[in-house]
């Protein structure tokens, strides 16, 4: 798939839409003309003027507009992205297979006359592309002691967008989710009125659609997003880099981002070690090397994996921390415990690096992420760890897990409901 040949994709790439839509305009009139739109007959039920998956694989071939079936079949995927064709009934994505797909002009669905839904749509299949390119966004997720597939969180969207440079600040990012939602390309699992900064999930309305795996299997690639068109490569990280610089707008030190901080100098991970209440303390004094843990004049933060070393080891008498643990096994621990609300318990994530609270809330599991920031005494010099139940510089700040889980026994804060019993452990 290195060369491509075939003026849909060609115009995809240049994001040339005008010259897109034109080609499948064209494509239409050729396809009515040769007889291959027509009425398909399946189950005793007619399909008005509609064609079969296979016959348009075989006419872009055969005509040369493509060189393959692989490649049809992508220029298919592409007419399905952007409005141009639907299957009859709406539950398949373009496949070549023995299925009818109809185009939009022929049943009054067609909305790509307008160039406002088409720059809105390149936008979807833009961020879409992306998502399934960096392949931490768009996952399996539980809801209300349910699996939703292929569904993204709202409030992961948010810092996501900064970091692919697709909004400059979280109310960008939250305009753009907002569009997207009203435009009717993602949509609320749990049918919320308005996008906003929560942990509501969201799927794309591709992938409410029977997608084929091999298509999915392409978008995670380089270069078969970049052949399809719908990427800009330079916009798009890998999945490391993605990973990586999520967890660096989710921590901050003195109220700046990690990713601002000078590197300069590291200490040394051998010289953190726990006060008596549990608190991550990392000594002043520091020496050059490669290691992750930075200081400057002014800021500072700590190693992930070391920091979550040290809280795994002071934590592990507690009754409410389970280690690590990944988000599935939290939530047949908390609905084998009951899965009343406010029972919760903490645990480690080595998928995203983090300290996550699990908690149960109407019949539904929430997995919350507890941010963590680097604080510095700048008397003695030393670094200890703060939390957070929220990225927002003025959000409340826990000198420790304790105090974190003590207070929101007591209060709500930012959280579904109140902490009021921890999980029972085996």
């Amino acid at each position: 798939m290195s060369q491509v040949i075939n003026r849909f994709t060609s115009a995809l790439r240049r994001h040339d839409l005008e010259s897109f839509y034109q080609h499948c305009v064209a494509l239409r009139l050729s396809m009515k003309q040769s007889g291959l739109i027509t009425s398909h007959k399946y189950h005793m039920k007619t399909y008005k003027e509609c064609f079969v998956g296979t016959e348009l694989v075989k006419l872009l071939v055969e005509s040369g507009e493509c060189a393959s079936n692989a490649e049809a079949e992508l220029v298919g995927y592409s007419l399905s992205m952007f409005g141009v064709i639907h299957h009859v009934c709406d539950d398949h994505m373009f496949k070549n297979d023995k299925l009818f797909f109809r185009f939009c002009q022929d049943d009054g669905t067609y909305d790509a006359l307008s160039k406002e839904w088409r720059s809105i749509c390149a936008t979807a299949v833009h961020v879409y592309a992306l998502m399934r390119q960096g392949g931490v966004m768009i996952q399996n997720r539980d809801h209300m002691f349910k699996t939703h597939n292929d569904c993204f969180v709202a409030r992961e969207f948010i810092p996501w967008c900064i970091v692919q440079d697709l909004a400059a600040t979280p109310e960008q990012a939250i305009a753009l989710g907002t569009q997207l939602k009203r435009a009717g390309f993602i949509h609320s699992v749990s049918k919320d009125s308005q996008f906003k900064d929560s942990y509501s999930f969201y799927r794309f309305s591709f992938d409410k659609l029977d997608t084929p795996a091999r298509f999915i299997q392409l978008l995670s690639t380089r270069e078969g997003g970049h052949f399809l068109g719908f990427i800009n490569p330079k916009l798009r990280l890998g999945t490391q880099d993605i990973a990586g610089r999520l967890q660096a707008l989710s921590m901050s030190t003195q109220g700046q981002m990690v990713s601002d901080i000078p590197r300069t100098r590291t200490i040394d991970h051998s010289r953190m070690h726990l006060a008596d209440d549990g608190t991550v303390i990392v000594e002043r004094e520091s020496q050059v090397s490669g290691s992750s843990v930075q200081t400057s004049e002014h800021n500072s933060t700590t190693n992930t994996e070391t920091s979550l070393r040290m809280i795994e080891r002071s934590m592990e008498k507690r009754p409410w921390f389970f280690g690590f643990c990944d988000h599935s096994e939290a939530t047949d621990l908390l609905s084998e415990g009951g899965g009343y609300d406010g029972l919760f318990l903490l645990r480690l994530s080595s998928s995203k690096e983090k300290v996550m609270l699990s908690l149960c809330h109407d019949e539904s599991v929430f997995h919350i992420p507890i941010t963590c920031w680097g604080k510095r005494n700048k008397t003695t010099g030393q670094i200890s760890l703060v939390f957070s139940l929220t990225q927002k510089k003025s959000g409340k700040k826990f000198e420790s897990l304790d105090e974190l889980v003590e207070q929101c026994r007591r209060e709500r804060f930012n959280l579904p409901t109140r902490l009021t019993h921890c999980c029972p452990k085996a």
